[in-house]
């Protein structure tokens, strides 16, 4: 039996703005605090970041938070690898 399962895409709702914005990942990681190798994981979408971390990149974005908690239906684990 298939189960769904949600994935949230934090990444995918942080780097098209970013980029739209003309901001570089080492300028947004530098005023977040991070790395821009913590950046890069987060934007593809293999880190969790601490909530601080997200409420920063909304604000930083102009975004809302419930805009960065886009997420897309997984009709299987699998996909989730």
């Amino acid at each position: 039996m298939k189960k769904n399962r949600v994935v949230f895409v934090l990444g995918d709702q942080i780097r098209a703005p970013r980029r739209a914005q003309r901001i570089t990942m080492v300028s947004m990681a530098a005023e977040l605090g991070i790395t821009s190798a913590g950046l890069r994981l987060i934007e593809d979408n293999r880190s969790d970041p601490a909530f601080s971390t997200v409420v920063a990149l909304a604000e930083r974005l102009g975004l809302s938070l419930d805009a960065l908690a886009a997420r897309r239906d997984c009709e299987t684990p699998e996909t989730l690898a």
